[in-house]
């Protein structure tokens, strides 16, 4: 998750560390299959975590606004 207030580049430098911390973590391990997922983004900055290399994404917001039952 980003954080609350940040602004979009914000979010993209966010986002970006974290794909650069899983690369290091890689090359630490020699193996570029470890840690396979990068899991970032929710409803409202899914598109900047695909773009920064999200290979899950949280849109829960998303598909459920409306439902009854849904948390507001």
């Amino acid at each position: 998750m980003s954080a609350l207030q940040a602004s979009r580049e914000q979010i993209r430098h966010t986002f970006g560390q974290l794909r650069q911390l899983r690369h290091r973590v890689q090359v630490l391990l020699g193996n570029d299959s470890a840690w396979p997922e990068l899991s970032m983004g929710m409803t409202n900055d899914f598109e900047i975590a695909i773009e920064e290399g999200a290979t899950l994404i949280r849109i829960g917001s998303a598909l459920f606004a409306g439902l009854e039952g849904a948390r507001e």
